[in-house]
């Protein structure tokens, strides 16, 4: 396995094209969230079975989800292991580990999982986000398979396009259509056959062997090369990283210095508490905000409780730079001590300093990346603990008032 020193572009390119692709398979668990009409909800900790033939769609979470029955509507499954053996009258989504469908999909299949085996047919088409994805010689996807996985092997009938990425693809049965890829390792194999194009983006060539087939042309394209930047892009980037924060720095002390001093005060007490809280709010919340709108759509609950949430989440990573950018100058200038606040025209000099030192450090290659994802991670964990400690009753320190401020300056 390369390790990180040899990590090339192309993977990097890759990554972010499989965040994308991960991202349109959440895309779909809201887009299909709609008005609730009748349906069948099954839930549990453990074996979920969907026997006989259910009218109507059916959600279902559990362990292990196992579809040997029929259902006239859409199957909605998240757990650990999905098998999917019956026939699906609507579309198929599943989030888990692994997810099998051997059984009849007489519309689409939306699966976000680390292992997905399709030996069975798909009437429309299979968007899947996974470690690995096999389509076995029985597997027919009658529309487009699209893809962002590590390892794909094709082995059965695709009867329009594939497209999207992987690290490693493998072609060894038919594809009606064309094939446009971003791929480190094509191999083309024995039984291949490509009736459309094949357009691939890689470093290398592709692997064809013998009695392997491309009716259309074959056309390989470089990965486009690293821009180069110079001393200017540098300058732009940093002037763009202060000035923002700073200016809605000033703003927020201005206006609502109270939760602002409360926030970076719990950072600076409790920085390894705020740092694993920021960890898990960081992974849960997204999570939560996921559940809550597909719980409003099936209930009817109405949306806001989601919504608000994923906006205080969405604020709090806008603003993380202003809120460790002021715990860390307030620190170098040793302001706070005590639990006194500062000066408003000190805390804006705290501001300035620990935005500045916060641009310089992202500016460092690889450097710049950590420091940039533990700025989120320490201020989602902050703003928490802060609200903890509002909720137990701890006094929020009010900023001084004018006079008192004047004096200590």
């Amino acid at each position: 396995m390369a390790g990180l020193g040899k990590l090339q572009p192309s993977r990097l390119r890759a990554g972010a094209r499989h965040l994308l692709l991960w991202a349109i398979v959440s895309a779909a668990c809201l887009s299909w969230a709609g008005p609730a009409h009748a349906a069948d909800f099954r839930s549990g900790k453990g074996r979920q079975e969907i026997t006989g033939f259910v009218r109507d769609d059916v959600y279902v979470s559990g362990e292990t989800i196992l579809v040997p029955g029929g259902v006239s509507g859409d199957l909605i499954a998240f757990g650990r292991q999905v098998e999917v053996a019956g026939t699906i009258g609507g579309s198929v989504l599943s989030g888990a580990e692994s997810v099998e469908i051997s059984g009849n999909v007489v519309q689409s299949a939306r699966v976000g999982a680390r292992s997905v085996e399709v030996t069975g047919p798909i009437g429309g088409d299979l968007l899947a986000g996974a470690q690995s994805v096999l389509l076995s010689r029985e597997g027919v996807i009658n529309r487009d398979l699209l893809l962002g996985a590590q390892d794909v092997v094709i082995d059965g009938q695709i009867t329009r396009n594939v497209k999207g990425g992987a690290r490693s693809l493998t072609i060894n049965g038919n594809v009606k259509g064309d094939v446009e890829v971003d791929v480190e390792n094509l191999t083309i194999g024995r039984g291949a056959r490509i009736e459309g194009d094949l357009i691939y983006t890689s470093q290398d060539e592709a692997e064809v062997q013998p009695g392997g087939m491309v009716l259309g042309r074959t056309e390989r394209r470089n990965p486009a090369p690293e821009s180069v930047r110079d001393a200017g892009d540098y300058v732009v980037e940093l002037l763009r990283s202060l000035v923002g924060p700073i200016i809605l720095g000033v703003l927020f002390l201005w206006l609502v210095p109270g939760p602002l001093f409360a926030t970076t005060q719990a950072l600076r007490s409790a920085p390894l508490a705020s740092l694993g809280v920021g960890v898990v709010a960081l992974v849960l919340v997204p999570f939560l905000v996921l559940f809550l709108f597909i719980l409003a759509s099936i209930t009817g609950a109405g949306f806001s409780v989601p919504f608000a949430l994923a906006g205080v989440f969405i604020v709090l990573l806008f603003l993380a730079k202003l809120i460790v950018g002021l715990a860390l100058g307030g620190l170098i200038l040793r302001l706070g001590k005590g639990g006194a606040e500062p000066s408003v025209t000190k805390a804006v000099l705290a501001l300035i300093v620990g935005i500045v030192l916060l641009a310089l450090l992202t500016l460092v290659p690889i450097l710049g990346g950590i420091v940039s994802f533990l700025v989120i991670i320490l201020a989602l964990g902050a703003a928490l603990l802060a609200l903890i400690r509002w909720r137990r009753g701890q006094d929020v320190v009010a900023p001084p008032s004018a006079p008192e401020a004047a004096a200590e300056v």
